[in-house]
């Protein structure tokens, strides 16, 4: 059941973030307190409504659900809604868990390759798979992500930590 909620869950997100937010250099949508406060309203309610993601059945009853949720948490619309979602859940990718702080994505990526390829206990095989996914996901990241965004996500760190992402 929970794979189910995680799979609908997706599938909203999926639906509601376009294409074109993930291929900019630019960030898809302004990270400022009240959006950071809004995400939070959501994936708190999201978190305790799993059942029903799993339940719905179809993409436009999952649509609808996600659509209540994010206006039930301040968003404007489900469009900013799933954007906001899509560009906090990969600033959570930088988050560096050494220095218990989020840092650039990109940082990270590059922090987790070198920590891989330095790790003398690693299997081989973990080894190679933990750097080719952190290579593929340079590969493809264009985003510059505002030092300002990255600083909120750490003022909310102990709030987005304690609902997941």
């Amino acid at each position: 059941m929970q794979l189910r909620s995680f799979a609908a869950l997706t599938l909203c997100l999926a639906v509601l973030t376009t294409p074109a937010a993930a291929q900019t250099t630019e960030p898809p949508v302004k990270l400022d307190a009240p959006a950071m406060e809004h995400y939070i309203a959501a994936i708190r309610t999201m978190n305790a409504r799993k059942a029903e993601f799993a339940t719905a059945g179809t993409e436009e009853k999952a649509k609808t659900l996600m659509a209540e949720i994010c206006a039930g948490a301040g968003f404007p619309d489900a469009d900013r809604c799933g954007t906001t979602i899509a560009y906090v859940g990969t600033l959570f990718s930088g988050f560096d868990v050494k220095q218990r702080a989020f840092i650039d994505p990109a940082d990270a990526a590059r922090n987790r390759i070198a920590m891989a390829e330095n790790d003398k206990r690693m299997p081989p095989q973990a080894k190679a798979a933990q750097v080719a996914q952190n290579r593929a996901f340079l590969d493809q990241f264009t985003l510059k992500v505002p030092t300002e965004d990255i600083a909120l996500m750490n003022t909310y760190r102990d709030q987005l930590l304690s609902i997941g992402r």
